[in-house]
């Protein structure tokens, strides 16, 4: 297997430069929220949405989405995630030193911010932290919460109420903001979980060949207040239960790299692009794991040149070939 670069053409107004942005993929096309920058000039920043239009090969389309409701104040390092194909949630983030723990969903069909009512207790406020979605849930792990303070708990989000458009993937005619609740697992796991840390990367996927259940989560890298670190620990999404024999490992230390399962025959394919190594060495490369084998290895390139080196921030379907802007600071 090789791999290839091109750089697409792109029309429309882009978002400007920005690192600590979300790049999502839903409903066929991406979304990229937030951010900080450099406005005229000026350090700010963002809570703008963006969507980049890919159905056409030939020209891709940004478009500044014009939303209704109560936006999410602005805001970076967050994490972001599709609930179905109609809807995107956001959770989190910082700005400047003020850290949320709330969540927002976007319906693309109503162009509405809604933010979500709990029921129960929630994460305390973070960012650096990952989000991933499996069936009608989606699983928090770590993240950096100031002051020195590194988290290692994993929670899920969950709608309870059946007539939640967003349940189960629905595509209901109205999204219903009321009814989601956390639950913490942290202590109802079995087995080791990984150390407290945040720039980590989070993924599914299925050993089975030819297969779309997906029986894994993995959670690798990252760092703390003192390393990075070079682990990964497996959570079996049947037995919730942590393993870290054979747990698959890259061959080298990294933070903020980006990872995503491909559908392949018989084995799926998950593609990690870019990331931090080093005090300063920021990567451009692609790694691909066979999750048969459940070993990474670098393909050759066959033609075309990399985007320069960077590590990007919770890029949602990386191996789709766009890649996030670089992030070049330490945790606020």
């Amino acid at each position: 297997m090789s791999i290839s670069w091109e750089e697409p053409v792109a029309a429309g107004a882009a978002p400007c430069a920005r690192s600590g942005h979300t790049f999502t993929s839903c409903g066929g096309s991406f979304f990229v929220f937030g951010g900080s920058g450099r406005c005229n000039g000026k350090a700010q920043t963002f809570n703008d949405l963006f969507e980049l239009d890919t159905s056409t090969p030939e020209e891709y389309k940004w478009k500044q989405m014009i939303t209704t409701g109560s936006a999410p104040p602005p805001r970076a390092r967050h994490c972001a995630v599709a609930l179905s194909d109609k809807h995107l949630l956001v959770f989190g983030g910082l700005d400047k030193r003020i850290r949320y723990n709330d969540a927002w969903v976007f319906s693309l069909e109503d162009k509405e911010w809604s933010q979500l009512q709990f029921e129960g207790p929630c994460p305390e406020p973070r960012a650096h932290l990952t989000a991933t979605k499996f069936g009608s849930r989606v699983f928090f792990f770590g993240g950096y919460g100031g002051a020195g303070q590194v988290f290692s708990d994993l929670w899920t989000l969950r709608s309870c109420d059946s007539g939640s458009s967003a349940e189960e993937g629905g595509n209901g005619s109205r999204f219903c903001a009321r009814g989601f609740k956390w639950e913490n697992l942290t202590e109802q796991l079995q087995g080791t979980g990984p150390s407290p840390r945040f720039d980590h990367t989070a993924f599914i996927y299925p050993v089975t060949p030819n297969s779309d259940t997906f029986d894994k989560l993995l959670i690798m890298g990252g760092r703390d207040l003192s390393a990075m670190l070079h682990d990964s620990y497996v959570l079996d999404l049947a037995s919730m239960t942590w393993q870290t024999e054979g747990a698959p490992l890259l061959p080298f230390e990294v933070c903020n790299n980006v990872c995503d399962d491909i559908e392949s025959v018989p084995y799926h394919k998950v593609f990690s692009f870019g990331g931090k190594k080093g005090m300063m060495q920021y990567m451009n490369t692609v790694e691909v794991m066979d999750c048969g084998s459940q070993v990474w290895s670098t393909p050759p390139v066959d033609g075309g040149k990399a985007p320069c080196g960077r590590c990007a921030v919770f890029e949602q379907e990386a191996a789709q070939g766009s890649a996030a802007a670089a992030c070049r600071q330490p945790p606020c």
